[in-house]
């Protein structure tokens, strides 16, 4: 099966568990481009934020496929994701330069098109998260996030905000936390019979002044180059 086809059939038993609860379909929005890919990188977020229930419905159960948005007409909240994406790319490139190419729904999409982009918790949320519930997520559901990790067979995955979570789901311990030189945290793990990098950044919505998102978007291309460089 392909990418897509395996994502499916994954999100067919996944979407079981939370039947009376809207639920977000996640992943590669285009394996086409994904796969030509030669580093290959996915980002976690925390949760789709598709909002808190109607209270007015008994069972809230929308689905919502995050691949379709992305891949058509992502929203503009994605600008920040795209801008961290670019320099993945481009690392050399100017932060002005990234704001005059990074700024629609088109370039949004042209750039988050070589990447997967997976919601850790894949039930209804509100734009925040309490830490409490995503510890409950990494026990109910390590089984299905590993095997959809390990769909895309990745080079690294960036927990965007949520590192203490997903590091427990690869049972990482505080001895095989690394940093580089500028002091980003990551673990090497294994997945899939495969040495994979878990980098333990911040989440695209942090509260950082405008003046320093910039060496933020790019800090994560200095730090993937870094760890490249001494594995």
């Amino acid at each position: 099966m392909n990418i897509r086809e395996t994502e499916d059939e994954l999100f067919q038993e996944w979407r079981k568990k939370y039947l009376d609860q809207s639920f977000v379909i996640d992943g590669c929005p285009n394996p086409d481009i994904y796969l030509q890919e030669k580093r290959k990188v996915v980002f976690v977020l925390k949760d789709g934020n598709l909002g808190e229930p109607n209270p007015a419905d008994i069972l809230d159960d929308r689905t919502y496929d995050q691949r379709d948005e992305l891949e058509n007409q992502p929203n503009i909240w994605w600008i920040t994701l795209a801008k961290w994406a670019y320099f993945l790319k481009n690392t050399s490139d100017t932060w002005e330069l990234v704001q005059n190419t990074i700024k629609d729904k088109q370039s949004i999409r042209k750039v988050l098109s070589h990447h997967c982009i997976v919601q850790l918790k894949k039930t209804w949320g509100g734009g925040s998260i309490a830490n409490d519930t995503l510890a409950k997520v990494v026990i109910n559901d390590k089984a299905e996030i590993i095997r959809q990790l390990s769909i895309y067979e990745p080079n690294f995955i960036i927990a965007c905000g949520n590192g203490d979570h997903l590091s427990t789901v690869f049972d990482c311990k505080p001895s095989d936390y690394m940093k580089t030189s500028a002091g980003v945290g990551y673990w090497k793990i294994d997945l899939k019979n495969k040495l994979c990098f878990l980098v333990d950044y911040c989440h695209p919505s942090n509260r950082a002044g405008t003046k320093i998102k910039g060496i933020i978007a790019k800090g994560l291309s200095f730090a993937v180059l870094e760890i490249e460089q001494n594995a």
